[in-house]
Parts: C-alpha cells; sequence; structure tokens
C-alpha cells in the first residue's frame, strides 16, 4: 500500500498509508475535508467501545452479591467490544465466573439453613 501524497504541516511527507482506491489517508483526503474535521474535533472522546458497565463497579468486593455485580458490569462491557477472539475468551470467561458465582451463592444459602437449624435445635435441645 502507498503512502499518503499530502504533506505534514512542516512540509514533510505524510507517513500515513493512503486509503484503498484514493492517493490520500482520510486527513489529507480533499473530499472528505469536513469528515477529517469532524473526527480531530471529537479526538478520544469517540471511542469504539462504550463502558456501560464501569459506572457500576463495585468499589470493594465482599459477598457473592458485589461479585455478580462486578461480573454484571464486566459482562456490560464485553457486549459493546468488537466481534473478536478477545471478546469471546472474554464471554466465556465471564461464563466461568457466573457458574463459579452462583455456586457459591447456593452453597451459601444451604450453609445458612443450616445455622438456622442448628440454632433452632440449641434452643429447644432436639437433636434427632
Amino acid at each position: 500500500m502507498a503512502n499518503c501524497l499530502g504533506k505534514t504541516p512542516t512540509g514533510a511527507e505524510c507517513p500515513a498509508p493512503a486509503q484503498l482506491g484514493n492517493l490520500y489517508c482520510l486527513w489529507h483526503d480533499p473530499e472528505r475535508i469536513e469528515e477529517a474535521a469532524l473526527a480531530r474535533a471529537k479526538g478520544g472522546y469517540a471511542r469504539k467501545i462504550v463502558h456501560l458497565g464501569g459506572k457500576n463497579y463495585p468499589t470493594s468486593i465482599r459477598t457473592p452479591e458485589d461479585l455478580l455485580a462486578l461480573a454484571d458490569a464486566a459482562l456490560a462491557d464485553c457486549v459493546q467490544m468488537d466481534g473478536n477472539i478477545a471478546r469471546m475468551q472474554s464471554i466465556v470467561s465471564l461464563i466461568n465466573a457466573y457458574k463459579d458465582i452462583l455456586s457459591l451463592v447456593k452453597i451459601s444459602e444451604k450453609l445458612e439453613g443450616l445455622q438456622e437449624l442448628i440454632n433452632a435445635n440449641k434452643i429447644t435441645g432436639k437433636y434427632n
């Protein structure tokens, strides 16, 4: 692929590759001046990935509910990623994390039930 035929502000040749079927990069293409200006104005504020879950990340993880909240926020971020291998690996990791978290929640609920039963039996004195 050939380099762009445009010049930098210092007069040097533009190092960017030319667009397919064009002699210029986006920044120097005379037919795309408005699009380039809009892209420059947006700068780093217009990223492809919008992190929906980031605002909901727990600041500490102390309970299974905190873990689920973190997994939910990570999933919200993950679905915004480009459809590539990294996204698929992230989704598989999240599935495994959800499975483990939900197992912990079930075990925790069973332990709480057993503790309540033990406490009730201590009060009544029945251990059958």
